[in-house]
């Protein structure tokens, strides 16, 4: 097994030096790559932890039902942002990004769709610095930056149209297109910016073309830096902000032949469902890297463990459907516990109707969840869950061998 791992290593990378230096332009804007093997993970998506109890991981604070009427009602949470006084809670499908309280009751909205000052026709990212008190709302081919303090918009309009966005501070972003690079940027998929969108450093070299599994990716903040990758790939790379230096951080093992394929192929979707693959949001911090994939067509919620090592997935727990509204979690609070949200009408009323035994099992685990669970009906606004994890239950990968 190690030597299939070393083996693989290898491979990957030798392939993404290979990429690093593709052609005259990679070269004349040559990214900095640290390619320490020590400092990457190899994920084997077959061999999850098995036969654990997520209560002994994970220990809710605290439960709080958003308010549930008109005006609060969010269809779902893909970030949650604490200012310590409130929850900037947004959801990127519908455009939407509603403020509430530490106890869950709706004050109001920020940004909205249309086509005047502080507005937009589609929201892809949102992003919020906390010492400077400014939230950020990206939608293609504009950049709005929102004060909370003195409840000001600036709008900014970037020379190019990238699909996820960053922030890491006032005076740096990072940017991640979709559909192939950029012309007027190289064969690059991801550029660092500053504030001006002058562009400071580029990474991830990538197809000029739109018909390739390679053309797009996914872009998380991760600690000092921040965690990508191609869509449909293998390999999650990480970005030091500091040293300016890209790495890659993980490879994972889906146990099938990958291939790239063009969109236009007739088993595309077939291929796709064979082969999994991963999922954005991707989520790091100095314990865990969590993210979403699919197997076998099916979305799953995951959390690697650094430390040790070690996959927890589905295979996991008993109900371990129910990491897909955990993990990734949707934020952290000011104190440094992780924030998820549970969507009532969507996969948690389907969960619990679908297993009559989940009930039981949050009644005997998780008796917070289950007093509130015990009243949904399926229409409520989500439901704030503030935890923390304990990384250290399982046992190092050398145990037993």
């Amino acid at each position: 097994m190690l030597y299939h791992y070393s083996f693989l290593l290898l491979l990957w990378l030798i392939a993404f030096m290979g990429l690093s230096c593709m052609t005259d332009t990679a070269r004349e804007h040559q990214i900095h790559t640290h390619l320490d093997a020590s400092q990457t993970q190899l994920i084997d998506m077959r061999a999850p932890l098995r036969d654990q109890r997520l209560a002994d991981y994970l220990k809710i604070k605290k439960i709080i039902p958003l308010e549930n009427s008109e005006q609060s009602v969010i269809q779902n949470v893909s970030n949650v942002y604490d200012t310590g006084h409130e929850f900037i809670i947004s959801h990127h499908q519908s455009a939407t990004t509603k403020i509430f309280s530490h106890q869950g009751a709706y004050l109001y909205d920020i940004g909205r769709i249309g086509k005047g000052p502080g507005e937009y026709i589609v929201l892809l990212d949102t992003d919020y610095l906390s010492n400077e008190k400014l939230f950020f709302f990206y939608g293609r081919t504009k950049l709005i930056i929102y004060d909370l303090v003195k409840q000001t918009y600036w709008d900014h309009i970037p020379p190019f149209s990238a699909y996820y966005f960053e922030a890491f501070d006032a005076n740096t972003y990072a940017f991640h297109f979709l559909g192939g690079p950029d012309e007027s940027l190289g064969p690059y998929n991801v550029v660092i910016t500053d504030k001006e969108f002058v562009v400071k450093n580029k990474t991830l070299p990538g197809a000029r073309t739109k018909s390739l599994y390679v053309d797009s990716g996914y872009l998380g903040e991760a600690e000092e830096g921040f965690v990508f990758s191609h869509s449909y790939s293998d390999t999650v790379y990480y970005y030091d902000l500091q040293h300016e230096q890209t790495s890659i951080r993980y490879v994972f093992d889906f146990g099938t032949k990958r291939r790239q394929i063009s969109r236009n192929h007739k088993e595309y979707n077939k291929i796709r469902i064979k082969e999994g693959f991963l999922k954005n949001p991707y989520y790091e911090d100095e314990q865990i890297f969590s993210f979403r994939c699919t197997d076998k067509g099916r979305l799953r919620g995951n959390i690697w463990l650094r430390k040790s090592g070690q996959l927890l997935s589905e295979e996991s727990f008993e109900h371990g459907g129910i990491l897909l509204h955990l993990f990734p979690p949707r934020g952290r609070t000011r104190e440094g516990l992780y924030i998820s949200a549970i969507v009532p009408g969507w996969y948690y009323t389907g969960l619990k109707y679908e297993d009559p035994g989940f009930m039981a099992f949050l009644q005997a685990d998780f008796p917070q969840l289950y007093e509130v669970s015990k009243e949904l009906n399926g229409m409520e606004n989500p439901i704030l869950l503030i935890y923390e994890l304990n990384t250290e239950t399982a046992s190092s990968p050398s145990d037993g061998e």
